[in-house]
């Protein structure tokens, strides 16, 4: 039974631990996505995305353009939140006047308007959706402003001193002449990102977009070869939560399986690493 384990590993990995994260030894790396997910979380949950980083932070591994994607889209997705912040008060705005107009175009209101009796009820309707609103307001601007900018802070103070070095050029040719012929037959990571345009340029290299994912997993290969501790690479991604992606997850009928059989394998086999 051990030889068979010994000859098809990836085939049996054995459940990740919370030991194996807190494992010092072990290579801990987050994807592009994973640091943009954090920005457009409610500010809580963020939070605790943060404090759950900086507990790993001695074995975290960000690759070079995992940070380059991420400060290429952080301000889009900022943008975003703020955009979605301000829908949310204009929708709850909406709401209150539409609540206010109803009550007081009912006709027992109306009627009892004229003589007074219900005069005062109305000034406190209008008085709780006034304050309501400006509580409303005072909130959504503290979950997009100070507090945002505490927990971006937080975390760009934690990446800081784990990203890699910048790649050559060369390296990224070879790398892309690669990914050619790895597209063509399907291997992965990155072969769902074929069809996608764009080429970035920025620190005196330059790449194509399509080939990002095979950048960040050669990196990331390279970074797990010259580590001669540890046994694990943890990879933490949610690339793979699309139904239209299967390169980085193995998937049937829709259902995750987990890992990638030939990512698992390729990592083995160039690194000694699970």
């Amino acid at each position: 039974m051990k030889k068979v384990i010994e000859m098809f590993p990836e085939f049996h990995q054995e459940k990740l631990e919370t030991t194996d994260i807190k494992d010092e030894n072990n290579l801990i790396v987050v994807d592009t996505n994973f640091l943009l997910q954090i920005l457009e979380l409610p500010i809580d949950i963020a939070t605790k995305y943060v404090d759950s980083l900086k507990s790993i932070k001695r074995n975290l591994y960000i690759p070079y353009l995992v940070a380059l994607e991420f400060h290429f889209n952080k301000s889009n997705k900022k943008k975003t939140k703020k955009r979605n912040a301000d829908s949310y008060f204009k929708q709850v705005e909406s709401a209150l006047n539409q609540l206010k107009s109803s009550v007081q175009n009912t006709d027992l209101i109306k009627m009892d308007i004229e003589n007074g009796k219900l005069k005062h009820l109305i000034g406190n309707l209008e008085f709780f959706t006034d304050d309501f609103l400006a509580k409303v307001n005072l909130f959504v601007r503290d979950e997009i402003t100070d507090k945002e900018d505490e927990v971006y802070k937080e975390l760009l103070n934690i990446i800081s001193d784990s990203i890699g070095d910048v790649y050559e050029q060369e390296w990224i040719y070879e790398i892309e002449k690669e990914g050619e012929k790895r597209f063509a037959e399907a291997i992965p990571p990155g072969f769902n990102d074929e069809n996608k345009d764009g080429i970035r340029k920025y620190n005196g290299i330059s790449y194509h977009q399509k080939y990002g994912d095979l950048i960040i997993w050669k990196d990331i290969l390279k970074k797990a070869t010259e580590q001669p501790r540890g046994d694990k690479v943890i990879f933490i991604t949610n690339d793979g939560e699309s139904n239209k992606k299967s390169d980085l997850i193995y998937k049937t009928s829709n259902m995750k399986v987990g890992p990638s059989i030939f990512l698992m394998n390729e990592l083995y086999m160039c690194s000694r690493k699970k």
